[in-house]
């Protein structure tokens, strides 16, 4: 199965104001080329606004059911055939899908999400559904992370 075009920021919590500093690291544990599942990457398209939480089976609005927006001919896209070990960093507006693993072989990666401690604040209601959402005080939302700098 494939992952279709999406955006990270979509899932995540975050104030879309700006004040997000957030930056998004995927590496894959085998090498990997379209065949096993490799990433593609919409170049440019970082600086589109965040849309719409995609369901990423099948490609549509996961709210609404409505087929993504998203149309790659507007973006030149590149499928990035990485060896293990190798890494992609990028900003969570950035487009990108992964190819379906079509092999024989699984396809394990590692990614991980990494953002300012003191500048990114939480926004609970523009994802209920992430698990980082139940954690509202008197359903009140988070101002900001709960860590600090001395803490990392």
């Amino acid at each position: 199965d494939c992952l279709h075009w999406h955006q990270d920021f979509s899932f995540w919590p975050l104030h879309l104001d700006g004040s997000a500093h957030v930056i998004v690291l995927w590496i894959p544990l085998v090498p990997v080329n379209k065949e096993s599942g490799a990433i593609s990457v919409a170049i440019g398209s970082h600086c589109e606004q965040t849309g719409p939480i995609i369901n990423l089976s099948n490609g549509t609005d996961a709210e609404t059911g409505i087929p993504g927006q998203f149309d790659e001919s507007r973006f030149r896209t590149v499928c990035l055939e990485l060896n293990a070990g190798d890494g992609i960093i990028f900003h969570p507006n950035l487009f990108h899908m992964s190819h379906p693993n079509v092999t024989e072989k699984s396809r394990p990666a590692w990614s991980s999400v990494w953002a300012h401690p003191t500048e990114t604040k939480w926004d609970t209601s523009r994802v209920r559904t992430h698990p980082r959402s139940k954690e509202g005080i008197n359903g009140n939302v988070l101002g900001k992370f709960d860590w600090g700098p001395d803490e990392l």
